[in-house]
């Protein structure tokens, strides 16, 4: 073959790759999406880890993994029957017959390289987290199977020579990858109790979906011999139906996988749709199984507009989008969910900050205490931030707050909450600083770290992809459903029933104490449009040029109340784009708190410079009473060392994209930033009485298997988390931190209950 002829051909070869890619454009999409979220995120691999946690999300996980593969296959093929093949290019003929087949197959590959890849398996072959040399590995696992479809199509496909020797290389790599999973299966049951349980379900999973990916395949395949003999069992009008939708001379034989799509699509979306109205019915299927589903439905609905847009020669996805442009002038739905109900506090009559401080400091829990202090013995003062990470943070934040409760709780002089003067958040700090204050406002006498634990492993993600996939992808324009965001909050209201009292449902005013029992809370947020700093608090912001966000909910409108529930203003803190959508309230847009300040430090550090300016000022009984004060910061935190270079930028995504990739830089080093100026206010005051405390974070200095950042996570993950409370609090007991003594005890939630 000249050089020119291969050059012809490898142009030829890339111009149909790319145009079958465009043309299998959602199916591709969700594949790589798969290989991406499954395989190389955190989030994605606890995903799958809890499948093999639970029998509900393992049956639905099956069905929705079939129901995706195969309504990959069918609909990519519509649409390549009605794109139509070319009987001088079969080149061109192959990429349709192939491109629909290979789709699914990698479906099933997409979920086995991501079991694969999980961090429980690495360990039992002694591979280090993080190693390319793994990368590697995986790679060469999707490549064995894919040399299998190859195997299969040269074995049992039409014409081809050297079919036993194929056949032959067939069955010994079925069989070693078979093999392979099944060492894993047999290692895992060999492992003492401390290893994790999941690599050994998941080696079966593994085995049997590999066994159902080679029974779809060889399905495949075998419909074009079915084509060939023809078909005459059934009806007509079937035939002639489904000839009509496929523009196929095959048609009227292939009713049989016609009528076959149409019940798998007939279940699937019966699934999908349940999930989207039922909260109890998507936690059951979990985030794996819903999103499947939901990847199932958006392909055939995507192939369904891709046959009209061939049948009419019309960019139909064009005239969607821009109805859907169009449609959002008129339509907003993503407003902030409020109660119609006027709260039992004017707002604007909330104690502000330094009332409310004198209130703390003379409640009868604490004034006797603070009177027998003294400058030389101080009494400590708590300011607590907690950074945020959807549920890694919330758990991780109220675990470590709820345990240092129930440990000194019996004894009013070191009681934890008793000294503890502020709450500050964002993000996923924020559902568990708001966990955490709703149990003490509760002041029940039972054990407060199982409470919360409890509420906190719930599974807030699913119901949440069951809209995101939903209403919020498809219907949004038509305002029917509520978005996203409010779905979250409303399976925090139902998972709050295990916290005493359903504190969720109740609007914040409910909490806002008059009497300086409880601490003032700081719930951070973002207002988009201007970039500043927005806060809900339960107290007046006087000292501070941020949105006071309750105050906007009281104003929006005067033909009702729009007040907030605690849900609500934790989620308003935890609106990340795109898992939330950015919120409106009284014509102003909120969104995660985090991109301004994760941590809360800035709102803190405000506080107390007004704090400072009054005990600067005082004299003679209030002089004496705020020199037997020390200011204590505790910052709860729950990432990874982030200060190493993350490599070089990609010159093209330098050119398009700096600002952007800047912006989401910003969001850690914004933090650090008004961490660092906290921490320097404190450590300037050159006093005893201003003490920073070392960070309380959930990983240790050399941990390097993540924890996952999301809104559910896997019961493996969470005995890792139980483990690390159970180690700091057993630091704070030997060291006396926090008044906590070697008799003080608390319990986790037992993980083992269903």
């Amino acid at each position: 073959m000249s050089t020119s002829t291969f050059k012809l051909k490898a142009i030829d070869f890339f111009r149909e790759l790319l145009s079958c890619l465009w043309l299998f454009f959602p199916g591709v999409v969700t594949i790589i999406g798969s290989f991406f979220l499954f395989t190389k995120l955190s989030i994605g691999q606890d995903i799958i880890i809890q499948v093999s946690e639970y029998a509900g999300p393992r049956f639905f996980s099956f069905i929705a993994i079939c129901f995706w593969a195969y309504v990959i296959w069918y609909s990519a093929r519509i649409v390549s029957y009605k794109k139509g093949k070319d009987a001088t290019n079969s080149l061109r003929n192959a990429f349709l017959t192939h491109g629909p087949r290979l789709m699914a197959f990698n479906a099933f590959v997409s979920i086995e390289t991501a079991i694969l890849g999980l961090p429980g398996l690495q360990q039992l072959i002694g591979v280090t987290v993080g190693k390319a040399l793994y990368t590697w590995e995986l790679l060469l696992f999707i490549l064995a199977q894919n040399l299998i479809y190859l195997l299969i199509n040269l074995s049992f496909g039409p014409a081809h020579t050297h079919r036993k020797r194929n056949k032959i290389w067939l069955i010994i790599l079925i069989i070693a990858i078979i093999c392979f999973w099944s060492v894993f299966m047999c290692i895992g049951l060999r492992c003492d109790s401390s290893a994790p349980v999941y690599p050994t379900y998941l080696s079966g999973y593994a085995i049997f979906l590999f066994l159902l990916q080679l029974l779809f395949t060889w399905a495949f395949i075998r419909r074009e011999q079915d084509i060939r003999k023809g078909d005459t069992d059934h009806s007509e009008k079937l035939k002639a139906l489904n000839r009509k939708i496929t523009n196929s001379t095959h048609g009227a034989n292939e009713v049989g996988y016609f009528i076959w799509f149409n019940l798998l699509s007939f279940i699937g979306i019966s699934i999908y749709f349940t999930s989207i109205l039922s909260i109890p019915f998507a936690n059951s299927m979990g985030p794996l199984a819903v999103v499947l589903t939901a990847f199932g439905f958006l392909i055939g609905l995507a192939g369904l507009i891709s046959f009209f847009s061939i049948q009419y020669r019309l960019n139909f996805f064009f005239i969607l989008l821009l109805v859907l442009f169009i449609s959002g002038s008129f339509f907003d739905p993503y407003k902030v969910r409020t109660l119609n109900q006027k709260p039992a506090i004017d707002y604007n009559q909330r104690d502000k900050v330094c009332t409310y401080f004198y209130k703390w400091l003379h409640h009868p829990d604490r004034a006797a205490l603070i009177a027998a202090s003294s400058a030389d013995h101080p009494y400590d003062v708590y300011l607590v931030m907690s950074d945020g990470g959807a549920s890694r943070s919330g758990y991780w934040v109220s675990s470590i707050l709820s345990a240092m409760e129930d440990c000194t709780r019996k004894d009013p002089a070191r009681r934890f909450s008793n000294h503890l003067l502020c709450l500050s958040s964002a993000s996923g700090g924020s559902v568990g600083n708001t966990a955490y204050y709703s149990i003490i406002h509760q002041n029940e006498s039972t054990e407060y770290t199982p409470a919360v634990q409890n509420f906190l492993r719930t599974d807030f993600l699913s119901f949440l992809m069951a809209r995101y996939f939903g209403p919020d992808t498809w219907g949004h324009f038509a305002g029917a459903f509520q978005d996203r965001a409010a779905a979250l909050e409303r399976v925090m209201e139902g998972a709050a029933d295990s916290m005493y009292t359903n504190a969720f449902k109740y609007p914040i005013d409910h909490f806002m104490d008059t009497t300086g029992r409880l601490p003032v809370l700081f719930i951070n947020t973002t207002e988009v449009q201007h970039g500043m700093p927005s806060v809900v608090s339960t107290a007046q912001l006087d000292f501070s040029k941020r949105y006071d966000v309750v105050e906007i909910a009281d104003t929006a409108s005067k033909n009702r109340y729009h007040n907030l529930r605690l849900s609500t203003a934790a989620v308003l803190s935890s609106r990340f784009p795109y898992i939330s959508p950015a919120g409106e309230l009284g014509g102003y847009y909120f969104v995660d708190g985090g991109y301004f300040d994760n941590s809360g430090a800035g709102v803190v550090q405000e506080m107390m410079l007004r704090l400072d300016s009054l005990m600067t000022a005082a004299k003679g009984e209030d002089s004496m009473l705020f020199s037997k004060l020390r200011f204590r910061l505790i910052h709860i935190t729950n990432g990874s060392d982030s200060s190493k270079p993350k490599g070089r930028m990609n010159a093209f995504v330098n050119t398009l994209a700096a600002p952007i990739v800047a912006v989401l830089g910003t969001y850690g080093s914004q933090t650090d930033v008004n961490n660092d100026r906290l921490n320097k206010y404190f450590t300037s005051k050159n006093s005893p009485n201003y003490v920073v405390d070392e960070e309380i974070n959930l990983y240790r200095p050399h941990d390097t298997e993540e924890y996952p950042m999301n809104w559910v996570i896997s019961n493996y993950n969470l005995r890792r988390m139980n483990n690390r409370v159970g180690e700091v609090i057993q630091n704070f007991k030997t060291t006396g931190r926090y008044g906590l003594l070697p008799t003080d005890t608390f319990h986790c939630y037992d993980l083992n209950k269903p």
